[in-house]
């Protein structure tokens, strides 16, 4: 779990967290850490993502409707005169029978035109679609939520290969591969015109999400 510094210091707040002679250890306490929760390692990043939401979301008075099994769903405002967007990464919330139903917008819409907006979503719709339920969103009170997350490691995959060493072989190099595979490869070189050392650092890698399931926003 990456969880950001205001969540963070919230979670502190905790007795079951910091609490030694509850929690069996003291790291909570005495370092404001929090190591594993409910069987997850706990991590803080000044650099958790902030999700501003579209100007759709702000609207209270929306209704769904769509198919079966529908990777897009039909927005209708009540009012009838919007024409905001969502944004992708927008999350709303349709109810039916009881029964809450989660979407995520996977992809910006076009402006609405006349309060109705049609989203591409995630998930597909459940069985029977949506006719008029009711439509709330996350963000409908205060436009923005921050996006701490919680995933098991095989939600996401971070790639890296190792770079071939420079042509010639004249030039110097050092090439460091961690045992997780990471590697990095360090050139140096010197310009005789400018009289000057000059060192190159290189990292060949890439990240994708590989099983969203796998994965939860903890909205803040």
């Amino acid at each position: 779990m990456v969880f950001d510094p205001i969540a963070q210091a919230k979670l502190l707040e905790l007795d079951t967290l910091v609490e030694a002679d509850k929690a069996g250890w003291t790291q909570g306490l005495r370092e404001a850490t929090m190591g594993r929760v409910m069987g997850m390692n706990t991590f803080m990043d000044q650099n958790v993502y902030v999700h501003t939401a579209g100007g759709y979301s702000a609207l209270a008075d929306v209704t769904a409707a769509c198919a079966a099994g529908a990777t897009s769903i039909v927005l209708t405002s009540a009012a009838g005169a919007s024409i905001a967007t969502l944004l992708e990464g927008d999350i709303f919330h349709v109810t039916k029978a009881g029964t809450d139903y989660q979407f995520v917008v996977t992809a910006d819409t076009a402006a609405a035109v006349a309060g109705v907006v049609t989203a591409t979503v995630y998930p597909a719709a459940p069985a029977g679609g949506f006719a008029g339920e009711a439509v709330t969103f996350a963000d409908v009170t205060a436009g923005a939520h921050i996006d701490s997350f919680a995933f098991h490691k095989n939600a996401i995959a971070l790639v890296s290969r190792q770079l071939t060493p420079p042509m010639g072989g004249a030039a110097n190099y050092y090439i460091a591969t961690l045992p997780s595979g990471l590697s990095l490869r360090v050139t140096m070189g010197y310009d005789m015109a400018s009289k000057t050392n000059t060192v190159s650092f290189d990292l060949l890698m890439g990240t994708k999400c590989i099983n969203r399931e796998l994965g939860t926003r903890i909205l803040g």
